[in-house]
């Protein structure tokens, strides 16, 4: 409906006094009340932005800063990729009876089919490439101690449940270099700047 044909329809409207409808006033009122508080709501949105933004340019991330966050995720990410496949299990009981399966000479695809992780049970208990800073510290430590081609002899208990934990292959990893990743590790201290600022608005705030 346009405006034109809306400003018509209200002046014929209050003509019959529908204006002053009490139950018509009070849901006219309520829904003029829910677009002044979405104005405001806008408006407000739209000063805190710019006053990010601001503090954003006033504080600029520098270069030692990202080469910093670059380091650090390539020690936390290791030297190494290992290509996985895991079994899951809630029961230690059950993660030994699969390990003794293998050890019969079962295979690891089959057994995967009894995983409660439904990422990888029909695709063979397959993981992909990962390195040892994707999983958990009991699943990276067992990581660390296999051979290619070799499995986990006792089952690896994790919040998740019991593992038991096969290493397909092995590779170095390949890490992108710090150009190639500085526009990603740009976003990501601006987003920890934001954070941080958010943070101290809350403990500033007054509850009224």
């Amino acid at each position: 409906m346009n405006s034109s044909v809306v400003r018509s329809s209200l002046q014929d409207a209050e003509k019959v006094g529908f204006d002053r409808n009490p139950e018509v006033a009070a849901r006219a009122e309520a829904a003029r009340q829910k677009v002044l508080a979405q104005a405001q709501a806008t408006w407000a949105v739209e000063i805190v932005r710019a006053y990010i933004q601001d503090i954003l340019k006033k504080n600029p991330v520098s270069d030692d800063q990202l080469k910093a966050m670059y380091n650090d995720m390539k020690a936390k990410g290791g030297n190494t990729e290992y290509k996985v496949r895991h079994i899951l299990v809630k029961d230690d009981g059950e993660a030994k009876d699969i390990i003794a399966r293998l050890n019969k000479g079962a295979l690891f695809e089959d057994l995967a089919r009894e995983s409660v992780d439904p990422g990888s049970k029909y695709n063979g208990g397959e993981l992909g490439w990962l390195t040892s800073s994707k999983v958990v510290k009991p699943f990276a430590d067992a990581l660390s101690t296999l051979h290619k081609g070799e499995y986990t002899k006792t089952p690896i208990k994790s919040g998740y449940g019991f593992h038991i934990i096969k290493l397909d292959d092995i590779r170095p990893l390949k890490v992108p270099s710090f150009e190639e990743m500085k526009p990603l590790l740009y976003q990501q201290a601006q987003a920890e700047q934001i954070d941080k600022f958010v943070k101290s608005l809350r403990t500033k705030a007054t509850i009224r």
